[in-house]
């Protein structure tokens, strides 16, 4: 067909293609969906012509750069981020080939020429990706280890170098000690007392001494770094019993004071065979009282003994 207006025209294959005017275009009206199709990658020179197997090799040519670019992208990724970063990489792209064709209806170029299709392949981008994002989580490290920046001045400027991570000297533990310690403290004696019918009353004499007692504490003592922490009793000892102090008191009634002696002197009647003077005390010669009066015995008692010459009670005074 030579000249006339641009429109749907038979090319001969009983297909109706766009007549620009001038020329054959590499657009097809699809009767059956109603759409309008562009099969320029599915023509040939031979099939075309001419005037449309230039453009159609100008675009061959085009997408030349597009898939060296495309392949070295795709080698970095893989490099870098391995196998499953190019999966995730892959998976979006055909996912966007998806939605462009979705949008527009058809990607005729690349064989998607409904929107059925279309859809499956954008469900399949997203597939692609999704299992390749997880692949990439699961490859990531659980900790991430932070250097640490130098100390910095008040005007802003730092000081000193930072230590890098795998040579700071660790954080020491704290040093947590328990020892036993015993504390010794001593326990009082108490006191008793006992009446005792051999002292006068009023006088007192020690029995049994007083001894004090003593105790043993035992302590658990924590301490962290060396410094007291806390204090546990843990038992308690006797270690020495104390013993008790017992006092006699006396209850003995003291003995009447002697008789007064005579006025006129001479010899005590109370006694016979020596003459034994009337005074304020008389002891045994040759004894150990210190008189003022001695008499020489032996002394019978006829009465009351009253200078207590008779020490053994057999009624016979200072006869040895």
């Amino acid at each position: 067909m030579a000249g006339g207006s641009a429109g749907w025209f038979d090319d001969g294959s009983g297909e109706l293609r766009w007549w620009d005017g001038s020329r054959w275009t590499s657009y097809y009206f699809d009767g059956e969906s109603g759409e309008v199709v562009d099969r320029t990658s599915s023509l040939t020179p031979s099939a075309v012509g001419p005037e449309t197997a230039e453009p159609a090799a100008r675009s061959r040519l085009k997408r030349k750069p597009v898939i060296i670019t495309a392949v070295i992208i795709g080698g970095v990724i893989l490099v870098s981020r391995g196998p499953a970063a190019v999966l995730v990489a892959a998976g979006l792209s055909v996912a966007a080939v998806g939605i462009y064709a979705l949008i527009n209806g058809s990607a005729d170029r690349l064989k998607i020429r409904t929107r059925r299709v279309a859809t499956g392949v954008l469900l399949a981008g997203l597939f692609a990706s999704a299992i390749g994002g997880a692949a990439v989580a699961a490859n990531q490290p659980t900790t991430n280890k932070a250097v640490p920046f130098a100390a910095t001045s008040s005007d802003g400027r730092r000081q000193g170098t930072p230590t890098p991570p795998e040579t700071q000297p660790p954080t020491p533990t704290p040093v947590v000690k328990e020892t036993i310690v015993e504390e010794r403290s001593p326990i009082a004696y108490g006191s008793s007392n006992v009446d005792d019918p051999n002292l006068d009353v009023g006088t007192t004499a020690v029995v049994t001494a007083g001894v004090n007692g003593e105790k043993v504490t035992r302590i658990r003592v924590t301490t962290v770094d060396g410094v007291e922490t806390a204090r546990e009793v843990i038992g308690e000892i006797m270690a020495v019993t104390p013993i008790d102090e017992v006092i006699a008191i006396g209850s003995r009634q003291p003995a009447p004071p002697p008789a007064p002696a005579p006025a006129d002197g001479g010899c005590d009647s109370n006694y016979d065979g020596a003459c034994v003077p009337i005074a304020s005390d008389v002891d045994c010669s040759g004894g150990s009282g210190n008189g003022p009066e001695y008499v020489d015995g032996p002394v019978w008692i006829v009465g009351s003994d009253v200078y207590d010459l008779d020490r053994d009670g057999d009624g016979i005074a200072c006869d040895t």
